[in-house]
């Protein structure tokens, strides 16, 4: 019985995990595709590339990865505002493209900038619809939290010890250890 339990415990475990990471992946995909939609009624100004390379760093997930690190100055009424994103949509972390993005933008070339209108420090050089894979991913996560929550409930119904079974052994357990007591072997 102890052997059920634990099995259960695990599985259990491994449920709950499941559904957190999807439940946080679908409110990135969500957040990603939110972002997207609002940056298409971003403003655009005039600015300057600062810098471009291309950062390099160790995920555990997906090994290298690479990011195009492109600064942009841009002014918005009177007040200079210092970007750094590219792009709206999700980062880039092959190589060649992380190259190629950045060789787009040199230092000191004029670029269009979009900035939200309420808070101006908001910008990218880019703006996109959430098309492709956000919404792919959108609807994987989802999906997927929707079959771990439901695995998560069938799972919860097959392991349950019927209440008179349970019971029955309780009651076994402590006459079995009241007769040793009384008759004095421990």
């Amino acid at each position: 019985m102890l052997l059920k339990w634990t099995v259960l415990g695990f599985l259990t475990f491994a449920a709950l995990l499941n559904v957190a990471i999807s439940v946080l992946s679908v409110q990135q995909a969500v957040s990603d595709a939110l972002i997207a939609i609002a940056s298409k009624n971003w403003q655009e100004t005039s600015g300057v590339i600062v810098s471009s390379a291309v950062e390099e760093s160790l995920n555990g997930r997906f090994g290298r990865v690479f990011h195009p690190r492109v600064t942009y100055q841009y002014t918005v009424d009177g007040k200079k505002y210092t970007g750094t994103r590219v792009s709206i949509t999700i980062p880039v972390t092959e190589a060649g493209e992380a190259h190629a993005i950045s060789a787009k933008y040199f230092p000191g070339s004029s670029v269009t900038v979009y900035f939200q209108t309420t808070s101006p420090s908001e910008s990218s050089l880019s703006v996109a619809e959430p098309v492709g894979l956000q919404v792919f991913l959108s609807v994987f996560f989802t999906a997927w939290f929707c079959l771990s929550a439901y695995m998560l409930f069938k799972l919860s119904r097959s392991y349950k010890v019927p209440y008179r079974e349970f019971n029955a052994e309780l009651k076994s357990q402590f006459r079995n250890r009241l007769s040793r007591h009384s008759s004095g072997t421990h």
